[in-house]
Formats: structure tokens, sequence, C-alpha cells
């Protein structure tokens, strides 16, 4: 799902009572970093980071959507999981970790339900959603 754009171009849609953005998809990429440019007006007040299944994996197909925590894990093997989102009035400034993958996901497919895995970066993107308020 996107908002306005298109499913790989950002987007920032205005309405009478809020302003919506959409990243678009974003590679997932080792120890990558990203500035984006959310046109909101100011600081959202809500936010949503997604991962979108491009090709199947664990049970999921292409356009799924898994809601994710944009927070950071660390295995036995000091690999960082996850990514940092510093939010700004004009930018989201990303930091993602440094294991290959970037992101655990609950599987999906038969024998494996409720097992963690870490997605393959070629088979998913990730998107930021947000909003904000109009203020009066």
């Amino acid at each position: 799902m996107f908002i306005g754009g298109s499913e790989t171009a950002p987007s920032v849609v205005r309405s009478k009572t809020a302003t919506f953005y959409d990243s678009g998809q974003q590679t997932l990429t080792q120890a990558g970093q990203v500035s984006l440019t959310h046109g909101l007006g100011g600081k959202p007040d809500g936010m949503t980071l997604v991962l979108v299944c491009l090709t199947p994996e664990y049970g999921y197909v292409a356009g799924d959507e898994v809601v994710v925590p944009a927070a950071m894990y660390i295995d036995a093997l000091t690999r960082y999981y996850g990514c940092s989102i510093i939010v700004t009035g004009t930018t989201f400034d990303v930091q993602l970790g440094n294991k290959a993958g970037v992101f655990w996901v609950h599987r999906r497919d038969a024998g494996n339900l409720g097992n963690v895995s870490t997605v393959t970066a070629a088979s998913w993107a990730w998107v930021i959603r947000a909003f904000r308020l109009k203020r009066t």
C-alpha cells in the first residue's frame, strides 16, 4: 500500500486534518544510512516502519507487509539488527544494523510457525509512513 506517488517514490498527501508521508520502498542495506526528507511541516505525530515482501520468503508472499519496531537487537556474535531512526522537523535519518538482512520476522511457513528468521535483504524493502496533524 502507498499514498500517492508510487510504490518506490516518496509522497506527501495533505488533507484538512493531517499531512501524510510515505517514503516509498527503500533497499535493505547492511549498515546502511539514509536521510529521507518528509515535508510534514514539523516533527510527525505518528510513524510506522514496515517491511514489504518483494519475493516469497518464510510463508510471506510478495506485497505482504509486516510492521516492525525501529529497535536494535544484538545477538551473541555482536551483530546488530534493526535500525535507529532520528526524527527531525524535516527528515528521517535512518541507520540500519550491521547484520545482513537487518530485520527478523516471525515465520508463517508450515512447520516453522512462530519461529523467527533474519530476512533476505533482496526479498524485502522497508517503508516509513508518518503523519502530522494540522495545527490551528
